[in-house]
């Protein structure tokens, strides 16, 4: 009799601890999902960002094109041997 109860015991134990690997299995799952729910927001972050710094971009641009040609002359003159007074 001791014996039968024993091992009822030991079925319910298992039992329970099938329900605990079912509840860790849901647990991970809704881990899963916050963490893809969180990924979103992060995208969602950097879209609000760029449309933050859009109109700022946009204002600078001007001034970045009138300045680019003088840069551009410039690493083309670094680039020739009798300006840099390296020889190849």
């Amino acid at each position: 009799m001791l014996e039968v109860d024993l091992l009822r015991l030991e079925v319910d134990l298992l039992r329970l601890d099938v329900d605990l690997l079912r509840l860790n299995v849901d647990l991970l799952r809704l881990n899963v999902d916050l963490l893809r729910l969180d990924v979103d927001l992060l995208r969602l972050n950097d879209d609000l960002l760029r449309l933050e710094v859009a109109p700022f971009i946009l204002e600078v641009a001007p001034f970045i094109l009138e300045v680019a040609p003088f840069s551009l002359n410039q690493q083309i003159y670094l680039t020739i041997p009798e300006f840099t007074g390296v020889s190849v």
